[in-house]
């Protein structure tokens, strides 16, 4: 969530939360509270300070860290307990303006997120994974409904449903800006062409489901996948020829301005 420095990170988790750390001080900035069951995948839009969350609860939720409130608890020599209120809080520049000042020892700071800046809904099932398409525009996400989903980041809507797997998508990313890659707990990973939602190929080899992809940026026309066989294979991409205005009729389509995707 800081590129420059890589001072701060997110993670999801069980009682249905995304924190926000300090790597230095392994200080918890913020709690994010909104999901109504465990934060399974989490992600950074590459837009400023704004991260998204997905969940068991079968939402996305966008973020966003640089606004906050927060609490300060003190403790008295008598051993009573005070919660104050505070004006603001900046994860960026760790901030903190008091409502007050009490005489006491700080023994914590709670710190939630005031809202949800956009909720994203549509699958009929608990939310493995997403990852960012175009920085700070779209995102695509897997689900156990079986379905992967491109969505806007600004208007919240769906821009396209890819259908074909047999079981759960439990885990997506994208290769260029015209295709993304899935894995599927149906033991396969398929590529997928964005404007047409068709599938380009499937790679059938694993023997159990398959947990994890990733592209191989430094070795264009390849990608890995992981999974629960114990094993991660290197697969080979067969070259497919898109015409130049494809992206232009995805983001035509969906009433968005033209946009450069970049990954």
């Amino acid at each position: 969530l800081d590129p420059g420095a890589g001072t701060m990170f997110v993670a999801g988790y069980r009682d249905h939360t995304a924190r926000l750390w300090d790597t230095w001080t392994g200080q918890c900035l913020c709690v994010y509270r909104g999901h109504d069951r465990w934060v399974t995948s989490v992600c950074n839009t590459g837009g400023g300070s704004y991260f998204l969350s997905a969940s068991a609860d079968s939402t996305i939720r966008l973020w966003d860290t640089d606004s906050a409130t927060t609490k300060r608890i003190t403790r008295s020599p008598l051993g009573s307990v005070k919660i104050h209120e505070t004006k603001s809080f900046s994860a960026h520049t760790g901030l903190v303006e008091w409502d007050c000042v009490e005489s006491g020892t700080i023994v914590d700071r709670l710190k939630e997120e005031k809202v949800c800046k956009r909720t994203f809904t549509g699958h009929a099932g608990t939310v493995f994974s997403i990852a960012i398409v175009d920085i700070g525009a779209t995102f695509v996400s897997g689900s156990a409904d079986k379905t992967a989903r491109l969505w806007s980041i600004y208007s919240g809507a769906c821009f396209r449903i890819f259908v074909g797997h047999g079981s759960w998508v439990s885990t997506v990313c994208c290769l260029d800006n015209q295709t993304i890659l899935t894995g599927s707990h149906d033991r396969t990973a398929k590529v997928w062409e964005m404007n047409t939602g068709g599938c380009l190929r499937t790679y059938s080899g694993h023997k159990e489901p398959i947990n994890a992809v990733a592209s191989c940026n430094n070795q264009k026309g390849s990608f890995l996948t992981g999974s629960y066989d114990k094993t991660a294979k290197l697969w080979a991409i067969t070259s497919v020829e898109f015409p130049p205005s494809t992206m232009d009729h995805l983001m035509d389509a969906s009433g968005m301005p033209h946009m450069n995707l970049m990954v």
